[in-house]
């Protein structure tokens, strides 16, 4: 059965920093670059058979490394791009929380109705990314993905039909695992209309975040 890797890439200033990377172009860090080196040894254990990544570093020098070292083909996919967190992008954590306390909170709690000021939702990451996977799935290809947090958490939840969660909005992981294995039958449970948190995220209140001082409702 073919597999999919999602892969973190490693790690940046922003992660020690606790800042949220969102789709912002940043190079990684010492740790990051030896993260990576890790990352490596793990995949080659796995028959993969491409390499799929964002255009913006630190998952495309991330997904880079791998493919030359693996001597896997690489593609340079746009609609890969991290979730755009709009003008959260570059705030620390607890700038977001003393300026959106409770925006903070909705991600935490029900991330699918909340929009970042001048950002995306997360079923237009999820929708853009779940486009790119349909062919070489089709194909039965395994293959592996670099691409920052919170999306690449987003699509483990589509691939596992479970319900997204996420402790932050900065994509951190520090010194955590950045690969997870996941084997497909050459469908993704949540690319259905009827899957339960779609469902939600459909029929709820979307929570977009003003610039200035809180939330308004719309979408």
């Amino acid at each position: 059965m073919p597999i999919i890797a999602l892969v973190r890439p490693g790690c940046t200033d922003f992660d020690v920093e606790n800042r949220i990377q969102g789709n912002l172009d940043l190079p990684l860090n010492d740790a990051g670059r030896a993260q990576v080196a890790a990352t490596i040894d793990q995949l080659a254990e796995w028959p993969l058979e491409a390499v799929f990544t964002s255009p913006v570093n630190p998952a495309r020098s991330t997904a880079e490394a791998i493919a030359d070292t693996l001597q896997l083909p690489l593609q340079v996919q746009v609609e890969l791009q991290n979730i755009d967190h709009g003008l959260w992008q570059g705030l620390s954590l607890e700038e977001i929380k003393r300026k959106s306390p409770k925006i903070l909170k909705q991600w935490q709690e029900s991330p699918e109705l909340v929009r970042p000021p001048e950002g995306e939702t997360i079923q237009e990451a999820l929708a853009r990314a779940l486009s790119v996977l349909k062919k070489p799935m089709k194909r039965e290809v395994s293959f592996a993905i670099v691409t920052s947090d919170p999306l690449t958490t987003l699509l483990g939840c589509a691939i596992t039909s479970d319900r997204p969660e996420f402790e932050n909005v900065t994509g951190c992981r520090g010194q955590d695992q950045l690969i997870a294995i996941y084997s497909t039958n050459g469908r993704i449970p949540a690319t259905d209309p009827d899957h339960p948190w779609r469902t939600q995220a459909a029929t709820g209140s979307l929570v977009s975040v003003s610039s200035e001082n809180g939330s308004t409702p719309g979408g």
